[in-house]
């Protein structure tokens, strides 16, 4: 540190010279070192670049999130923070949630410290779309209360499996919405039962009697096979196989309807035999349907017991399952 020399002349005392040593003012990375480190920038529409005013922009700080709203003009802005690597995404009303630079289930951290210039952000934020639609049976009916599976490939992850995006349920109408969607490419499908399916097996002597008891595979006399029915899992528009599925691409903003025709189909029996015949062992049954090539979807089954008291006496039991 260099003196600087200062001269005053005093009265009485005549002309001195008085050396003082000063500080050099400190550097810009010292400052922020002081007060801290910042993380700003602007909110802008993903297809117009216009700023998205009064936007809700979060960065995870201390394991906590930490909230900024944005100006009229888009701009925001965290300041006070140490260095690090931080997540950070956006929201805005009709607009999407999602992290910076977000492709897929990835996105972009923040890194902030000395000769890091984390204060020149652009984040693009894209406007929600929506995809809807109405499901109807085979008789042109809404189907009420079906499950609807929203269904997507990620981007950038080079992944041959379908991802699980959402679930809801169909109302009084028939009819589903999935808002909030990213651009992308989607599959709709949709899990239910006719409201006029059985929906419990016949009783343990009238089964020993049918095609389940020892005198062969025909059908219950007391089952009706126009109600022994079941949907199966449908991909929009009224497929039943992941690829002849109807391929949804969605821009941002963009708004598409996809319907779905279900067609009851015969369900199919299952006899198993030679159990557990323990009083204490706990027989569960499940099963699945594999969704295009990979993914298991679980199959609504009902089960009961063909031999009366089969398990509590000892004998060899069976059961028959209905998928």
């Amino acid at each position: 540190m260099r003196p600087r020399w200062l001269c005053f002349t005093l009265p009485c005392l005549g002309p001195l010279c008085l050396a003082t040593f000063l500080s050099a003012a400190p550097s810009v990375g010292a400052q922020q070192s002081q007060r801290g480190y910042r993380i700003a920038g602007v909110v802008v529409d993903s297809v117009t670049g216009a700023p998205v005013p009064h936007a809700e922009v979060l960065i995870l700080y201390g394991g906590e999130d930490t909230k900024a709203v944005a100006g009229d003009d888009g701009r925001f802005v965290f300041s006070g923070l140490t260095a690090a690597k931080y997540p950070l995404s956006a929201t805005a009303h009709g607009y999407v949630r999602e992290g910076y630079q977000q492709h897929g289930a990835y996105t972009t951290g923040i890194a902030v410290g000395d000769g890091l210039d984390s204060e020149h952000l652009v984040f693009h934020l894209h406007r929600q779309a929506v995809i809807t639609g109405r499901v109807t049976d085979e008789y042109g009916e809404p189907l009420r209360q079906a499950q609807i599976i929203l269904l997507s490939f990620e981007n950038g992850t080079g992944s041959r499996t379908p991802s699980d995006r959402g679930r809801t349920a169909t109302d009084d109408l028939g009819e589903y919405r999935f808002p909030h969607l990213l651009p992308g490419k989607y599959y709709v499908a949709v899990s239910g039962r006719p409201w006029y399916a059985q929906t419990a097996l016949n009783s343990a002597p009238a089964l020993a009697e049918s095609g389940f008891g020892p005198s062969g595979l025909n059908s219950s006399p007391n089952s009706n096979p126009l109600l022994d029915v079941v949907y199966p899992v449908t991909f929009s528009p009224n497929s039943t196989e992941g690829r002849t599925a109807e391929e949804l691409l969605l821009s941002s903003g963009e708004t598409k309807q996809a319907d779905i025709h279900v067609q009851a189909v015969p369900s199919i029996h299952l006899r198993l035999t030679n159990l557990p015949t323990d009083e204490n062992a706990q027989i569960n049954f499940s099963a699945s349907e594999t969704l295009f090539g990979s993914l298991d979807e679980a199959v609504n089954i009902i089960s009961g017991e063909i031999s009366p008291g089969g398990i509590r006496s000892g004998r060899p039991a069976s059961r028959r399952c209905r998928a």
